[in-house]
């Protein structure tokens, strides 16, 4: 875990029975939500808004996390940092029809992110409380 200044954005949480985002998949099961607690790195933030980061799931993909009520931004300094976030953990399905727009963000092409017909689906995060270490 990284050391030096912790920050709390949201819902003041705390980290006890923060588990590995690694193990989300597998506390998740059958299910398509459920409330929990996660930690991970944080490898991106939402460029504009400062609404949304990222976390590596550890597997080679990323989980966006959402943070309720959003009173203050997030820092946009904190890829590489140890996020601990508490709150709903869901399959999230997006329609390839809006796939393209969020793929030419990421810098793919046109032609690439065109071609994309099947929906994707990944695990997302609604968080009511952050904890930035």
């Amino acid at each position: 875990m990284n050391t030096g200044k912790v920050t709390y954005i949201g819902e003041r949480i705390n980290e006890t029975g923060a588990i590995d985002c690694s193990q989300l998949k597998d506390k998740l099961g059958d299910a398509t939500e459920i409330e929990t607690k996660v930690k991970g790195e944080v490898v991106g933030i939402c460029p504009d808004k400062s609404c949304e980061l990222k976390m590596d799931m550890e597997d080679g993909t990323c989980m966006v996390v959402k943070l309720n009520n959003l009173t203050v931004p997030i820092p946009r300094d904190i890829t590489g940092k140890t996020a601990i976030v508490e709150g709903k953990l869901y399959v999230d399905t997006t329609s390839s029809k809006v796939i393209p727009g969020y793929k030419k963000d990421s810098g793919i092409s046109v032609s690439e992110s065109e071609a994309i017909s099947d929906p994707e689906v990944s695990l997302a995060f609604n968080a009511r409380g952050l904890i930035i270490r």
